[in-house]
């Protein structure tokens, strides 16, 4: 990661994203269309337990605007609680 030039805190906010990427990544294809998932269950247990509970709220509210900017084959689905829910929309991340 070129990390030259960019404030730590946007460094560790891209990390961060970029693991939950990655941890979503490959079960991406498994996934039900027709089924609403929240950041939790799209990351799995693995990931998502090892994240402080600031963790888990900053990768909150970032996957929304790259939903929203259609960086994730992912489309918003409504809220249970606080917590986001996504439809995946391709089989493709």
């Amino acid at each position: 990661m070129i990390t030259k030039n960019i404030p730590q805190a946007f460094t560790c906010e891209v990390s961060l994203m970029t693991a939950v990427f990655e941890a979503i990544k490959p079960q991406f294809s498994t996934l039900d269309h027709d089924v609403a998932y929240t950041l939790e269950q799209l990351v799995g247990d693995d990931l998502w337990q090892s994240l402080s509970r600031s963790e888990r709220l900053q990768a909150g509210r970032n996957i929304g605007p790259m939903v929203d900017k259609k960086m994730l084959s992912l489309t918003p689905a409504g809220k249970t609680g606080n917590t986001r829910l996504f439809l995946i929309t391709s089989n493709d991340l």
